[in-house]
């Protein structure tokens, strides 16, 4: 269910697991034509530029969620586990990253703090009915 990810120093998809096939619809042949930011809406790629070359120029991983694009334009929800690929002379080739949609987590907890209010709010008004 993990989508794994390989990004070069340039940005550019070197590789793409099934379960990335299957997040975003792209095939791992399509994906590596492109940079990683062809599955980041416009709006958050100066943020998420930002994220990958901190990653390149530190040893250490990153966790983040966002939003990001599938190949027929549906908008989900991804958690993002980072880390730069150094080699032996301790220079960052690339970065290897892990992917989780977490769409569908993320309706449900909205729904569930949705239906907690909702239930709130229902003994607030019986605890005030009981005590007139």
């Amino acid at each position: 269910p993990v989508g794994a990810l390989e990004i070069d120093r340039r940005g550019m998809i070197v590789g793409w697991n099934p379960a990335a096939e299957r997040i975003f619809g792209w095939s791992i042949a399509e994906a590596k034509t492109h940079r990683f930011d062809f599955i980041v809406p416009e709006p958050i790629r100066p943020e998420i530029e930002a994220i990958v070359t901190h990653l390149l120029l530190r040893d250490g991983g990153f966790r983040n969620t966002n939003q990001n694009l599938t190949k027929d334009g549906r908008i989900i929800d991804c958690e993002w586990f980072n880390t730069p690929l150094v080699a032996p002379d301790g220079t960052t080739f690339g970065l290897a990253c892990l992917v989780l949609d977490v769409t569908e987590r993320n309706r449900l907890d909205a729904e569930l703090r949705r239906l907690n209010e909702q239930l709130e709010a229902m003994v607030r008004e019986r605890t005030a009915a009981l005590q007139m």
